[in-house]
């Protein structure tokens, strides 16, 4: 789903990355589905799902962003302080 994700705008502000984005602070979610954040809307259109999320502000000279990790690698586990360091 990686193109049709691509065409999807999230308004600023809205959803884990907007949340980060707006703090200027990381984030990792253990359990998305408990995630009042979450936007379930997206990952519905896009038909996935993740079951964790470890979020991480950006910033370079004339912009600013997030990087928005889904699942662990092995698929199951949960992201810990050591992951988002």
């Amino acid at each position: 789903a990686s193109e049709q994700i691509k065409r999807i705008r999230v308004p600023a502000g809205e959803g884990i990355c907007g949340w980060v984005l707006r703090h200027r602070t990381p984030r990792v979610v253990n359990n998305v589905d408990r995630e009042a954040l979450h936007l379930r809307d997206v990952a519905d259109r896009v038909g996935y799902h993740p079951r964790t999320v470890l979020a991480v502000p950006l910033s370079w000279e004339d912009g600013e962003g997030v990087l928005e990790l889904l699942n662990k690698s092995d698929g199951y586990g949960s992201f810990s302080d050591e992951d988002l360091r």
